[in-house]
C-alpha cells in the first residue's frame, strides 16, 4: 500500500507513515472515525436547539410577566373606573365627592370585615357622615344611597402587593379627587377625576387631588377676581379683532370650581381649574382633559385664551356682577336631576358594553319596555334586568356559554342598583331601553315633563333632548328611503338654496356649532375621508349653528370646493332635517330620500355609511 501523502510503498496494514507519519485509513478504522464525527456533529446540533430552548424560555418568561404586568393593571383600571362612576354620581347628589383631604387607604387589607374608611362608609350609605338618611340630596332624595356594594368595596385590593389596599384623597373642598395603587417600593399608578387614563410616577410624586390645593392661587382668590359673572364683548382669532357683544356671551365662574356659559350661539359647562396666576383649565362636560389657556384681569375686564396652542387668540369680557354664581335651587335641582340620569345611563352603557362583548349582541327588546324602581321593584320583570342581573334571563342563564366559553348567569349590574333606578323628573316612572331587531343597537330615554324627553344611545354619550314623540329609533337605518324636507334658504353669499332643487343631486348635509371645537374637529377628520372619494356628483351644505358668516365660511374650507354654507342661529333648518345636535349628518340620496342620519363623530358606523354613500 502507498501512503496518501508521500507516496511512498508502506507496509500493509500500518496505521502510520513511517516516511512522513500520516495517519493511514484503513477499513478498520474508518467506522471509529465516522463514530467521533457522528458525535462531534450531534454536539453541533444539540449546542444550537439548547440556546433555542434557552432563549424561548427567557422570552417566555417575559412574555408572562408583562401579560401578569398587564393583567394587574387591568384590574386596577377596571375597579378605578367603577369607583369613578360611584364617585360622578355621589357629586351629582350632594355637590362634592366624599371629603378625605388627608388621604386614606380602602378595600381588602383596610375595610374587612367591618368597613372603616370614608370613601367606603359614603358610597355604600353605611355610618356615613354626609350621605346618611335624614340628609336630603339636591335632588330632594333621602340620604344612605347605595352607589357601590359593601362587598364589592371591601374585596378591592392591590394586585401588585396584595397585602395592601387602594388609595383615596380629595381637596378639602371635595372638588377633586385622585386614587392610586403602589406597584412596588418606588413606583405608583394612579388616576384622577379630570383624567380618566391610567398614569404611572414615583410614588413619592403622586400629584394633589387638586393643583390649586393649600399654596396654589385658586384658594387664595377672591370673589373679586375671576369668579363671578362677565360677558364678552370681543374677540381676536384669525379675522383679527372683532366686536362680538351683539352674540351676548356670557360666562360664569363659581366658587366651586364650576363654570357656565351661554350665548346666540348655543350654551355649555363644564369645571375650571387655576394653575397658576396667569392659566386656567377649562373642561367641558363632554371632555375628559379640558385646555389650559392664560386668562388675565384687570379691573373689571377679564382676557381669556381661546387657543393653548396660541396665545395671540383671545376674547374680552367685561364684569356684570361680582358675586359668585348660585343660581336657584330650581337650577341646581335640574342640573341635578340631569346628572342622575347621566351617571345611571353610564352605568347601563357600560353593563351593556361587557353584555355585549360576551354574548355578540346587547339585550334585545326591539318593542322597548320600561324598567327600575317602578316597574322592577321589587319582582325583577324587564328583560333588560333580567339579562343584565343573570337573574330568570333567557340568554344569560346558566347553561349557555359566552363567546369566551364562561358559563352564563354574569351579574354585570346589582339586582338592588338596577330596581333603585327611577326617574328623578317624574318619579313614579322608570327609564326606558330599546334595540333594534337584532341588538346591535341600543337606545335608553327618560321623561322629563309632559313633552320632552332625555335620551343617549350605544353611539352617542352625551345626554339629548328632544319631544318625546321624536325619540329616535334604536337603528337609524330605520329611516332610510324616507322623503327629507325641501328646506328653503339664504347661504351667506346671499344666494337662495331650495333643495327640490337639488333634487338630482345627492346631498351632505351637515349640521355644526362651529363654537364647539370637537364638533369641528370631527368636520375636518370627516374632511380629511371625504377627500378619498369623487364627490363631483354631491352637494355639501353646512347648517352653521351661528350668526357669523365668518364662521360657515371657515367650515367650508374643510369640505370639498362649492360647499353652500347656511347660517342656522335657532336650528329651524337643522330641526327640519333632524341635524339639530352637533354634529350630526345626513346621507341623503337623488329625490330626496335619505340614506343615512347619524352623529358626525368618525365612528364605524359613520364612516361604513359616508363610503357606501359616496361610492353607490
Amino acid at each position: 500500500m502507498f501512503c496518501p501523502n508521500c507516496g511512498k510503498q508502506i507496509p500493509d496494514g500500518s496505521k502510520f507513515c513511517p516516511y512522513c507519519g500520516e495517519k493511514i485509513e484503513t477499513v478498520e478504522n474508518i467506522p471509529e472515525k465516522r463514530s467521533a464525527v457522528r458525535k462531534k456533529n450531534s454536539l453541533l446540533i444539540l449546542i444550537p436547539i439548547i440556546v433555542v430552548v434557552i432563549a424561548a424560555g427567557i422570552f417566555l418568561y417575559i412574555k408572562l410577566s408583562q401579560m401578569n404586568d398587564y393583567a394587574r393593571r387591568e384590574r386596577v383600571k377596571f375597579d378605578f373606573n367603577s369607583i369613578a362612576v360611584a364617585l360622578t354620581v355621589y357629586k351629582t347628589d350632594w355637590g362634592v365627592y366624599p371629603i378625605v383631604p388627608n388621604g386614606e387607604e380602602f378595600g381588602k387589607p383596610t375595610d374587612k370585615p367591618i368597613i372603616t374608611s370614608a370613601i367606603c362608609k359614603e358610597l355604600t350609605g353605611t355610618d356615613a357622615t354626609l350621605n346618611r338618611p335624614g340628609n336630603t340630596t339636591l335632588a330632594g332624595e333621602n340620604g344612605g344611597i347605595e352607589y357601590l356594594k359593601t362587598q364589592t368595596l371591601q374585596a378591592m385590593y392591590n394586585p401588585f402587593i396584595p397585602s395592601k389596599g387602594y388609595h383615596y384623597a380629595t381637596d378639602s373642598s371635595g372638588t377633586a379627587w385622585i386614587l392610586w395603587v403602589e406597584i412596588d417600593d418606588k413606583d405608583s399608578i394612579y388616576r384622577t377625576d379630570k383624567n380618566s387614563e391610567l398614569m404611572q410616577c414615583a410614588t413619592s410624586e403622586i400629584p394633589k387631588p387638586n393643583q390649586s390645593s393649600t399654596n396654589n392661587p385658586v384658594k387664595s382668590m377672591s370673589s373679586n377676581t375671576l369668579i363671578g359673572k362677565w360677558q364678552a364683548f370681543s374677540i381676536y382669532d384669525w379675522t383679527g379683532w372683532r366686536d362680538i357683544s351683539e352674540a351676548n356671551a356670557i360666562y360664569e365662574f363659581s366658587n366651586s370650581g364650576t363654570f357656565s356659559y351661554s350665548s346666540v350661539d348655543g350654551s355649555g359647562s363644564g369645571s375650571y381649574k387655576i394653575i397658576d396666576k396667569n392659566h386656567v383649565q377649562l373642561t367641558e362636560s363632554s371632555n375628559t382633559a379640558g385646555d389650559v389657556v392664560e386668562f388675565s384681569i384687570s379691573g373689571d375686564e377679564l382676557t381669556l385664551g381661546l387657543d393653548p396652542t396660541d396665545p395671540k387668540y383671545v376674547m374680552k369680557l367685561r364684569r356684570t356682577e361680582n358675586s359668585p354664581i348660585s343660581g336657584s335651587n330650581s337650577d341646581a335641582a335640574e342640573r341635578a336631576r340631569k346628572s342622575r340620569v347621566a351617571g345611571d345611563f353610564t352605568s347601563l352603557a357600560t353593563a351593556l358594553e361587557a353584555f355585549k362583548v360576551d354574548w355578540g349582541h346587547y339585550t334585545i327588546v326591539p318593542n322597548g319596555e320600561e324598567f327600575g324602581k317602578p316597574a322592577d321593584n321589587p319582582i325583577i320583570t324587564s328583560a333588560i334586568c333580567k339579562e343584565l342581573t343573570g337573574t330568570d334571563a333567557t340568554l344569560n342563564r346558566p347553561g349557555n356559554t359566552t363567546l369566551t366559553g364562561e358559563d352564563g348567569g354574569i351579574e354585570y349590574l346589582k339586582t338592588q342598583t338596577l330596581q333603585a333606578m327611577y326617574n328623578p323628573f317624574i318619579p313614579s316612572k322608570g327609564y326606558h331601553y330599546a334595540t333594534g331587531s337584532a341588538g346591535t343597537t341600543w337606545i335608553l330615554w327618560v321623561e322629563i315633563d309632559d313633552k320632552d324627553s332625555l335620551y343617549r344611545t350605544n353611539k352617542i354619550s352625551e345626554l339629548m333632548q328632544c319631544a318625546t314623540s321624536e325619540i329616535p329609533k334604536p337603528n337609524q337605518s330605520a329611516e332610510k328611503g324616507t322623503k327629507v324636507e325641501a328646506i328653503k334658504a339664504v347661504d351667506i353669499n346671499g344666494n337662495a338654496v331650495d333643495l327640490s332643487k337639488l333634487k338630482n343631486f345627492k346631498l351632505f348635509i351637515l349640521g355644526i356649532n362651529p363654537g364647539c371645537k370637537a364638533c369641528v374637529e370631527s368636520i375636518q377628520q370627516l374632511g380629511t375621508e371625504i377627500a378619498k372619494y369623487d364627490t363631483s356628483n354631491i352637494k355639501f351644505i353646512v347648517l352653521s349653528f351661528s350668526s357669523e358668516p365668518n364662521d360657515a365660511q371657515k367650515l367650508l374650507l374643510l369640505l370639498p370646493e362649492g360647499a353652500i354654507g347656511i347660517l342656522d342661529t335657532d336650528r329651524n333648518l337643522a330641526s327640519a332635517l333632524k341635524v339639530n345636535s352637533s354634529p350630526y349628518i345626513a346621507l341623503v340620496n337623488r329625490g330626496l330620500t335619505l340614506f343615512y342620519r347619524g352623529p358626525g363623530e368618525l365612528t364605524k358606523e359613520t364612516l361604513d355609511n359616508i363610503k357606501t354613500f359616496l361610492l353607490e
